[in-house]
């Protein structure tokens, strides 16, 4: 039997999608995919931008692109379960804070559902996966490093000004009307939206 999705769970998505969309630039498109078994939400991100990628692991040498590619998989049980980043098989973000199997390191989930001014939110692994693709200094995790093996060469990017790749407002707009955002319905599912890309990569093995 599937598990019914509480109203409350469908209304922060609603909103949180809503605020996403308000968020970004052109520089980043939006798309809606079928949902896997367990998940209540597929969205696919294509972020116009220079940036750095490597095809994987044992690749530390970062190759230059201007697009790139990310998932955001949410999960049944949201916004209490953590949701999944990761990219496409071949072409994963260079960054400390990018797993070599495409996994992106999102930092802790948080969720009180007495606090919530303090809770971990959609628009916030949004702006977070953005920023890390653009290289944005202030989110490299030095002291927690999913990819090690590529400090060296993001320190010296970032000390010789070649890092960030672009100026933030590249991919995310300064000033958000957050007032006026509306409950509005998700979009309906497209499965012809890209004909070359029908389904999303399988998720990342997760490290052990």
């Amino acid at each position: 039997m599937v598990n019914e999705v509480s109203k409350e769970t469908v209304e922060i998505l609603k909103n949180e999608y809503v605020e996403v969309l308000e968020s970004v630039t052109n520089k980043v498109k939006i798309e809606r995919l079928k949902a896997p078994v367990g998940s209540l939400l597929l969205l696919k991100f294509t972020v116009l931008a220079p940036t750095y990628y490597i095809t994987g692991a044992g690749d530390n040498s970062p190759k230059a692109t201007d697009s790139i590619v990310f998932y955001i998989d949410i999960k049944n049980g949201y916004p209490r379960t953590k949701p999944s980043v990761y990219y496409e098989p071949g072409k994963i973000l260079a960054s400390v804070n990018a797993f070599t199997s495409g996994a992106q390191c999102i930092d802790q989930w948080f969720y009180d559902a007495t606090h919530a001014g303090r809770n971990s939110t959609l628009i916030g692994t949004v702006r977070k996966t953005l920023m890390d693709i653009i290289h944005i200094p202030s989110v490299s995790r030095y002291d927690s490093m999913a990819n090690g093996s590529l400090k060296d060469w993001q320190m010296r990017m970032t000390q010789n000004g070649s890092l960030p790749t672009c100026h933030m407002d590249t991919v995310l707009k300064r000033e958000r009307d957050t007032d006026n955002i509306i409950s509005k319905p998700l979009p309906n599912r497209r499965s012809n939206v890209v004909a070359h890309h029908v389904t999303p990569p399988a998720l990342p093995r997760r490290r052990s």
